[in-house]
């Protein structure tokens, strides 16, 4: 029987999907790859055609009728996953000092949640929206794989959890840019709504995972913060 921590590689190897940044792990960091079983974690989308899903793609093309340049330039900008595009300048909070000393730490964390938003997109086999509907034209380039959920809601959201337990003083900045980056999924044409949605929800169960890990523990307390911002 395939060893948990390394049933990733092969999760990862077959599924197709674009890699970001912190994908290079061989192995799960902090968790076991039945922490969270695949079609338990995120409500059911709705069924391709059905009122429910009609109504993901109007409010999508509601988004494409009014989005500005500048939120397909920071969309596309956000469209690279790593703690830098989704936390560092431009758009983010932290300086470049800050991505300098949390990176190999954050890319760890994203290297797991990546794991499991995979397993998620296999299972549910969502469309992208300019799948279903030609109507939708996205703004930023067209990425490959499935849609349900979003990786970008699921790894902002953790990555937001974890620097407000690091500098809970700042909480509701961290947490309002990672609103910021699931919406901008949505409004750039890459995702409905509801994968975005359901992108946070399986966020918070890898977060509440990770502090149940005593070697995220262990690193967490071992990490350089170094906060102090530009107000």
């Amino acid at each position: 029987m395939m060893p948990k921590k390394l049933l990733c590689v092969v999760v990862l190897s077959c599924l197709g999907f674009a890699q970001p940044d912190f994908a290079q792990a061989k192995a799960l960091n902090y968790l076991t790859s039945d922490m969270i079983p695949p079609g338990t974690a995120v409500p059911t989308p709705p069924p391709l055609g059905s009122p429910a899903e009609r109504h993901e793609i109007d409010l999508v093309l509601g988004f494409q009728a009014t989005r500005t340049p500048a939120d397909c330039q920071r969309g596309g900008f956000e469209a690279n996953l790593s703690f830098a595009s989704l936390y560092g300048a431009p758009y983010g909070p932290l300086t470049p000092q800050q991505i300098q000393n949390l990176t190999p730490f954050f890319n760890r964390v994203g290297s797991d949640a990546q794991f499991f938003y995979s397993q998620e997109k296999a299972f549910w086999k969502r469309p992208r929206p300019s799948d279903e509907d030609p109507r939708v034209q996205p703004c930023v380039n067209a990425l490959g794989g499935f849609s349900y959920p979003s990786g970008h809601a699921v790894v902002s959201e953790i990555f937001a959890d974890i620097l407000s337990a690091m500098d809970p003083g700042h909480a509701p900045m961290y947490h309002a840019r990672a609103e910021q980056i699931g919406m901008d999924r949505a409004v750039v044409g890459v995702h409905h709504p509801i994968d975005v949605f359901a992108g946070q929800v399986l966020g918070k169960k890898v977060f509440e995972a990770l502090m149940n890990s005593p070697q995220f523990q262990q690193d967490l307390r071992g990490t350089p913060h170094f906060f102090g911002f530009r107000h």
